[in-house]
């Protein structure tokens, strides 16, 4: 083997590892992004969670609040039908 064989082998095997590293480069850089963009809609979701959470809160001390109102009528009304009963 000549020297100009040998270097020519000695491209080749540095053209083909440099490849591999730019191809491994890449799949990490993509991996990244796609943690990235994971994160972000997991945070999106974890936002829209405790805002539902909240709603849901909300509308849990609205429908008590009705419920007792409902309970203050009744009574309300009760009391006026047994006060026209023994009139």
């Amino acid at each position: 083997m000549d020297l100009t064989h040998i270097h020519c082998l000695a491209v080749l095997l540095h053209t083909h590892t440099d490849g591999r590293f730019a191809s491994a480069q890449t799949a990490l850089m993509l991996q990244e992004e796609t943690i990235r963009r994971n994160e972000r809609e997991r945070k999106i979701m974890t936002d829209k969670l405790t805002n539902l959470e909240r709603s849901l809160n909300s509308t849990d001390t609205e429908k008590k609040q009705l419920q007792d109102r409902v309970v203050k009528l009744k009574n309300v009304s009760h009391r006026y039908s047994f006060l026209y009963i023994f009139s």
